[in-house]
C-alpha cells in the first residue's frame, strides 16, 4: 500500500503542504514518528506489471520534493538532468492502456486501465507560477473529485498517468 503524507509546517507558503507517498515500511514508521508529518487517509495500492521510478530534487540544487513516473522514457529523460537524484524503483504499477475511443487520444485525457485496475492522476502544483514564493511538488491520487478540488486550488491536472489495483 502506498500512503500519502502531507507536511503543512515546514511549507507554509504552501496552502496545501507538502506532500510525499510512502511505500516501506520504515518510510511509513519514520514520517509517523516526525511531528511535522501527517497522514492525510489517501491511500492506493502497488501492484502490476510497470515498476515507478522515484526522483528527488533537494540533493543537488532541484526542488525539494519527490517525483514518481512509470514511463520509461520520462524516466530516462529525468536521469539525464543533473538537479534530480535517482532514487530507484519504488512501487508496481499498470500503464493506460493505448487509446481507443478520439476522445481518449488528447494530452491528459482518461483511458482504460487493464482489468482490476483503476486510473491514478497527477497533479502538480504549479510552483513554477509561485516567482519563488514555494517549492515544487506532485499529487497522485484515484478520486477525481479531489482532482477537481486541487484544481481550484491552484494545482495543474497532469492528468491519468497510471493504473493501480482496484
Amino acid at each position: 500500500e502506498v500512503v500519502e503524507f502531507v507536511n503543512r509546517v515546514d511549507f507554509p507558503a504552501q496552502r496545501t503542504g507538502q506532500y510525499f507517498y510512502a511505500v516501506r515500511s520504515e518510510d511509513k514508521a519514520l514520517l509517523d514518528s516526525t511531528a511535522n508529518w501527517s497522514r492525510t487517509g489517501n491511500t492506493f495500492k502497488s501492484g502490476g506489471y510497470v515498476s515507478v521510478c522515484r526522483f528527488y530534487g533537494g540533493k543537488n540544487g532541484g526542488p525539494n520534493t519527490h517525483f514518481f513516473s512509470a514511463d520509461d522514457k520520462e524516466c530516462a529523460a529525468l536521469k539525464a538532468i543533473p538537479q534530480l537524484s535517482y532514487e530507484g524503483q519504488t512501487f508496481a504499477t499498470n500503464r493506460p492502456l493505448p487509446a481507443t475511443r478520439p476522445e481518449q487520444s488528447f494530452p491528459g485525457a482518461v483511458r482504460d486501465c487493464p482489468a482490476e485496475s483503476k486510473p491514478l492522476y497527477r497533479l502538480y502544483n504549479n510552483a513554477s507560477y509561485s516567482n519563488g514564493g514555494y517549492v515544487s511538488n506532485h499529487r497522485y491520487t484515484t478520486d477525481f473529485i479531489e482532482v477537481a478540488v486541487a484544481v481550484r486550488e491552484g494545482w495543474a491536472d497532469e492528468g491519468h498517468v497510471m493504473c493501480v489495483p482496484e
